[in-house]
């Protein structure tokens, strides 16, 4: 928004004019693609690491004899122990990683992660374990706003939708 572009403006201002710092333009080309990369990567480490939690040995909560089968088990546990936004990203994390979307998705996502760390490593003149580059020396830190607008009220919280709070995470990721 204007208000926090000009927020912002203070910001380096006040960085550059009071504190004596040289503020820099810096590019970081593939962060762009970093959102759906993102949400798809982290989508499919919590399918895989929520799989324990079948009820069997971890977060058991229903009754085994209120089953009829074992899958119907594992539905009702996982219904009742997994809100909407943690089933959503189950089933958005196998279906990266089935067999016929893992080349497509998954490993694009990987690849652009990887794009994502480079350029950073470039802003920073670092290559791999921390080494610096002879032919720049980088920047000590990147300033730039974490949320888009000022902090929501609660009634503006529980009014958004599943994008409005995907939107939220476009500076943080």
């Amino acid at each position: 928004s204007g208000e926090m572009r000009a927020v912002w403006g203070e910001v380096v201002d006040a960085v550059q004019n009071e504190l004596g710092f040289e503020c820099v333009h810096v590019s970081l080309p593939h962060t762009k693609y970093a959102i759906p990369s993102y949400y798809l990567i982290a989508s499919a480490e919590a399918a895989s690491n929520l799989a324990r939690y079948d009820g069997v040995e971890y977060g058991g909560n229903v009754d085994v004899r209120d089953a009829d089968s074992l899958v119907s088990f594992y539905e009702k546990v996982r219904a009742r122990g997994f809100g909407r936004e943690v089933q959503q990203r189950i089933l958005s994390g196998n279906f990266a990683v089935s067999r016929d979307s893992y080349d497509r998705f998954f490993m694009q996502a990987q690849r652009i992660r990887a794009l994502v760390a480079k350029d950073f490593q470039d802003v920073f003149g670092t290559r791999g374990a921390g080494g610096a580059m002879e032919d720049n020396e980088g920047v000590d830190c990147i300033i730039c706003p974490t949320v888009k607008s000022a902090a929501p009220t609660f009634s503006e919280v529980h009014a958004m939708g599943t994008v409005d709070e995907y939107v939220n995470d476009l500076y943080t990721v």
